[in-house]
């Protein structure tokens, strides 16, 4: 640390964060999810995914690049099987709506999946396992990447970075969260 670093209560940046988005036409509930969930980045020591991506998502905001108020449809495709219309919105509400709906259907059937299109960077996946280790379940998260590095041999970026994480209650032995990406960087 140097004599520039400044420190800030989760909850300050939480209130902050919520409030820029708030300002970017994502309805309140949704602003705050959001900046929740970037300030549990920042806490786990995943700053790439954290509160620094606030401009970037609401410069995509004003972009039009996202949809601050989406219409999230869900399609039940075979029992224990979802299929999620983003409608574009900000991945975070995405995503944290396509677990509630496995964890629903893994209530109902013992195992639940749901996939997603039409979403935007829903930033930590591990967000999504701590989700369903609430619910006391076993989950995995992955998702695609715009090309974040080159095929073996080759000198441009041409595959994802392939983020995925996996989670697993460890009853007194605590739970089990694994969230990695295939990049080097992370």
């Amino acid at each position: 640390m140097n004599e520039s670093t400044r420190h800030f209560a989760s909850e300050e940046l939480i209130r902050f964060g919520s409030a820029m988005f708030t300002a970017h036409g994502l309805p309140p509930d949704d602003a705050t999810t959001v900046a929740r969930d970037l300030v549990a980045a920042d806490l786990r020591g995943l700053a790439s995914h954290g509160v620094a991506r606030i401009p970037i998502y609401c410069k995509r905001l004003r972009a039009g690049a996202i949809n601050p108020t989406p219409s999230i449809r869900i399609e039940h495709t075979a029992a224990a099987v979802a299929a999620i219309d983003g409608d574009d919105g900000i991945g975070f509400i995405v995503g944290h709506r396509a677990m509630d709906e496995a964890i629903a259907l893994a209530r109902q059937c013992g195992i639940g999946m749901a996939g997603i299109r039409r979403s935007t960077h829903y930033g930590m996946a591990a967000l999504y396992v701590m989700q369903a280790l609430e619910a006391g379940m076993i989950s995995m998260a992955f998702t695609n990447s715009s090309p974040a590095m080159p095929a073996w041999g080759g000198r441009s970026n041409f595959h994802g970075a392939a983020p995925l994480a996996v989670g697993a209650p460890g009853g007194r032995h605590g739970d089990y969260v694994l969230d990695l990406a295939m990049t080097v960087i992370a």
